[in-house]
C-alpha cells in the first residue's frame, strides 16, 4: 500500500462550523427592541396564518423571535432558561450611532491628551 495522505485533512472541519454558525440566525437585539414597541408587539403576536411558519405563524415568542407548533410549547419556552435570558437583554436600551459616535471620538482624544481628555470624554458622554 502507498502512503496516506496527510495533509489539509481538517479543512472540512472549519466549514462545517461556518455552515452551523449561520444557519440558523436569529434576530439582533436591536431588531428585536423594535419588534417590543408598544404597536409592533400586537403585530407580531396576532399574523395571519401562513403555512410555511412553524404552528401557521401564531405562537410567536417576541423576545426571542421564534414560533412555536403549539401554545404548550410556548407556555414551556417562557418558563425556561432561555427565554428569561432573552427578555432580560432586551430590557436594556441598545447602543444608539450617537452614542458611538461620542464613543470613538473620545478614545481619539484620550490617546492624544489622556489626562486632560479624559474629563471631556465624561462630559460628552453623560450628554449623549
Amino acid at each position: 500500500m502507498g502512503r496516506l495522505r496527510r495533509s489539509r485533512t481538517h479543512h472540512g472541519i472549519r466549514d462545517i462550523s461556518r455552515k452551523f454558525r449561520t444557519r440558523a440566525y436569529t434576530k439582533d437585539l436591536d431588531q428585536i427592541h423594535e419588534d417590543l414597541k408598544e404597536g409592533n408587539i400586537e403585530k407580531m403576536k396576532n399574523q395571519p396564518i401562513d403555512a410555511d411558519k412553524t404552528g401557521l405563524g401564531q405562537h410567536y415568542c417576541v423576545p426571542c423571535a421564534r414560533y412555536f407548533p403549539n401554545d404548550d410549547t410556548l407556555q414551556k419556552h417562557e418558563k425556561s432558561k432561555l427565554h428569561k435570558r432573552r427578555v432580560k437583554k432586551t430590557q436594556e436600551e441598545p447602543y444608539t450611532q450617537k452614542e458611538v459616535c461620542v464613543k470613538s471620538i473620545c478614545r481619539q482624544q484620550c490617546r492624544n491628551e489622556p489626562l486632560n481628555n479624559a474629563i471631556l470624554c465624561r462630559l460628552m458622554l453623560q450628554q449623549a
